[in-house]
């Protein structure tokens, strides 16, 4: 009985990486809250090693075209002294401040494995028990759903730079919130680096305080959410996302608060998917070279959860941007 972390994440309340085990606890669509465990396996598989490296100068690059767009959401001049700065952060493939470094991969491959001994209690079908011809007709027309989607998503992508100019992050109030959620996802995994540190603090202006000012100011509620315009969540979101995936390691629980924030600015799947995949967008052509290895273009990819088809598409279509 297997299933894909795709197929149950969407039950994952919170896990622990304990060692080489995962300890996970899931919550039904009843509210019923069930703990399971497993080994975390490491793939053997080349792309997927842990010591598998996005290039440093590649990070780096990418971290200073987040700030930059970061800068101008806020309206520019406000934080002249981070292109600068930013470029000369410590950028290291993998936080090694503590503990085993475990893929992204390998983690929800394992969060996976250890639902099978609580799947009892959920509505999913494993992947052996969607055999049959209607459930493969679906899931074909499911995939034709997902391919549309992505064409939608890619007909948008050209948009990620006019709305951040066209709905900045302008006032006090927004540019609060924009700093809570920033500092809410850096501490999403239970923990902050040093290096994750140093860079949130670079993107967001002084007044704002200190990150231990920022997160004492806790969650976003309701309320405020309520109190944002719906165009400027949009961009607080995108750039929300675009500064999460700057090191190519997007954590399941990263991905996880981004999603719960979505859903608290009142943004429906769809939406939410079309946000992720610009700022998937403007990440990978911020370090994409016209004629780099394709290598490296998936290495890159597998880091902020595009498949090698969605990342050869991106390659593509900047290759038609350029002329030489």
């Amino acid at each position: 009985m297997d299933f894909s972390y795709e197929e149950i994440s969407k039950y994952v309340l919170d896990y622990q990486i304990d060692g080489n085990r995962v300890v996970v606890e899931f919550q039904n669509d009843a509210g019923e809250v069930f703990d399971s465990s497993a080994v975390i396996k490491r793939s053997k598989s080349i792309t997927s090693q842990v010591t598998k490296k996005v290039g440093r100068m590649a990070k780096s690059q990418a971290r200073r075209h987040a700030s930059r767009m970061v800068r101008s959401a806020l309206g520019g001049g406000m934080l002249g002294r981070i292109g600068s700065q930013v470029a000369r952060s410590s950028v290291g493939s993998f936080d090694t401040s503590g503990g085993d470094n475990h893929s992204t991969e390998d983690i929800n491959a394992a969060i996976a494995n250890s639902f099978k001994r609580v799947s009892r209690n959920f509505k999913v079908k494993s992947l052996n028990e969607r055999s049959s011809g209607r459930e493969r007709r679906a899931s074909a027309s499911d995939r034709r759903g997902r391919q549309e989607q992505r064409a939608m998503s890619r007909e948008a992508e050209l948009s990620f730079q006019d709305h951040l100019s066209k709905y900045p992050i302008k006032n006090l109030f927004e540019q609060d919130l924009m700093s809570r959620l920033l500092v809410s996802i850096a501490q999403a995994d239970g923990r902050i680096s040093e290096d994750e540190r140093n860079f949130i603090a670079e993107l967001l202006p002084k007044k704002l305080g200190s990150i231990s000012d920022i997160a004492a100011r806790g969650e976003i509620s309701s309320v405020e959410a309520e109190e944002l315009d719906t165009n400027v969540k949009k961009s607080i979101l995108m750039l929300g996302w675009a500064v999460a995936l700057v090191d190519f390691d997007l954590s399941p629980a990263e991905s996880r608060k981004l999603n719960e924030f979505a859903s608290l600015f009142g943004f429906s799947h769809a939406e939410v998917s079309v946000i992720a995949d610009l700022a998937k967008y403007e990440t990978m052509t911020s370090v994409m070279d016209p004629l780099m290895p394709k290598s490296a273009l998936y290495d890159a990819a597998e880091g902020i959860g595009l498949n090698e088809a969605e990342a050869e598409r991106m390659l593509i279509k900047f290759k038609k941007s350029v002329t030489y």
